[in-house]
C-alpha cells in the first residue's frame, strides 16, 4: 500500500526526492518511453512492411505471405500501446461540455465515476485476457504463416490494459488532488 501511495505522490507532485522517488521517476520514464517510442517504432515498422508487400506484389509480382500477418500483429500491438499512451496523457475522447456548467466538485465527481467504470472495465479485460492467454498456452493455437503461438500475440491485451489502468488511476488521483487544493485555497 505504501508503494501505491509513493507512486501517486510522486506522480502528483512531479518531485521525486529520495531513493524511492528516484526509482519511481525512472520507472515512470521507462513506461512512458515504452508506450510512446515502441508505438512509434511499430508504426514505422508497419509502414516498412507495407512498402515491402506492395513492392513484392506489384513490382516483382511475387508477394510474400509473412508480412501481412506480421503487419496485423504489429498494428494491433501498436493500437493497444497507443491507447495506453493516450490514457497517460488524459487524451481519450469523452464528452465534457456538460461538465462546464457544473461546479468543480461535481465535475470531479462525474469524471471520477466515469474513471471508476473505466477501471472496472479494464480489470475485466485484464482478467479475461489472462484467461485467454492461459488457454492459448494450454491448447496451443499457432498462427498460420509465422508459426508463432497466438498467446504471444494476445499478451499485449492484458499488458496494455494494465498500463492503461495505472494511468487512469494516476489521473484519477491527480484530479482529486487538484480539486482538494482548489478548495483549500479558496
Amino acid at each position: 500500500m505504501r508503494a501505491i501511495a509513493i507512486v501517486w505522490h510522486g506522480f502528483t507532485e512531479r518531485q521525486y526526492e529520495g531513493g524511492d522517488m528516484k526509482t519511481l521517476k525512472v520507472l515512470d520514464g521507462l513506461i512512458v518511453f515504452f508506450e510512446k517510442y515502441v508505438t512509434i517504432f511499430l508504426m514505422g515498422f508497419n509502414f516498412f512492411l507495407l512498402l515491402l508487400q506492395v513492392f513484392t506484389r506489384y513490382i516483382i509480382h511475387n508477394p510474400l505471405s509473412w508480412p501481412e500477418e506480421l503487419i496485423r500483429f504489429c498494428f494491433v500491438s501498436m493500437i493497444y500501446l497507443a491507447i495506453s499512451y493516450a490514457a497517460s496523457q488524459d487524451a481519450h475522447i469523452r464528452i465534457e461540455m456538460h461538465l462546464k456548467i457544473l461546479p468543480l466538485v461535481w465535475q470531479t465527481v462525474v469524471l471520477s465515476i466515469g474513471d471508476l467504470i473505466w477501471i472496472t472495465y479494464n480489470l475485466v479485460i485484464i482478467k479475461e485476457g489472462i484467461g485467454l492467454i492461459q488457454s492459448l498456452f494450454r491448447y496451443s493455437y499457432i498462427s498460420p504463416v509465422l508459426r508463432v503461438s497466438m498467446a504471444y500475440v494476445y499478451i499485449i491485451i492484458p499488458f496494455a490494459f494494465t498500463l492503461m489502468t495505472i494511468r487512469i488511476i494516476q489521473h484519477f488521483y491527480l484530479r482529486i488532488q487538484r480539486t482538494r487544493k482548489t478548495y483549500q485555497r479558496g
